[in-house]
């Protein structure tokens, strides 16, 4: 059963896919409209699962900072070369930083517990709040600059310095609380 349902939406996905692309040949305006549709549907969602499982305790690995760690900085590398925006390097190196203070700050609004010999996470009112205030921060930003592609850089890496800040941060209070629950 499993298989098949994985092989619908396969197909569905597909289907899809190439409806869009044969959009964008015919009509580009449309395709964009109903991208835009998609990106507002997507944000929604996004928004809806922060909200849904913010105060729900979640296990902590180191090993999932690092992959997270990994994946930002693989997708920031992917964006650079795709985007071929070329950013100061004191301003790339300042964006992350500063994004790095602020997924720190972020990160301390993440209350850690020993559970069973597992760390468990929970965000709380004031976590969701800082999401939320970065989210609009973010995308109002991109909005009144507009899409040049330096902007679009300098945002990707102040987002990709909140989550190194973040992951290390927990990396560091996850080991912590650890070494002292023994």
């Amino acid at each position: 059963m499993r298989w098949l349902i994985a092989g619908l939406v396969a197909a569905v996905a597909l289907a899809v896919g190439l409806a869009m692309l044969v959009l964008l040949v015919v009509s580009p305006t449309l395709f964009f409209r109903l991208l835009a549709v998609g990106g507002v549907v997507l944000t929604a969602l996004s928004v809806a699962a922060m909200v849904g499982s913010a105060r729900r305790a979640a296990s902590v690995s180191i090993k999932a900072q690092v992959v997270s760690m990994a994946i930002s900085l693989l997708s920031v590398t992917v964006f650079a070369f795709l985007l071929g925006a070329r950013v100061e390097p004191l301003l790339s190196l300042l964006a992350l930083l500063f994004g790095g203070m602020v997924g720190t700050a972020w990160c301390f609004t993440t209350r850690l517990r020993m559970e069973d010999g597992v760390v468990r996470r929970r965000g709380g009112v004031l976590y969701l709040a800082l999401w939320a205030l970065l989210f609009l921060a973010q995308q109002s930003l991109a909005a009144a600059l507009g899409r040049v592609p330096a902007v679009g850089m300098g945002l990707l890496l102040f987002g990709t310095g909140i989550v190194l800040g973040q992951c290390v941060t927990l990396a560091f209070r996850t080991a912590l609380l650890r070494s002292t629950a023994r």
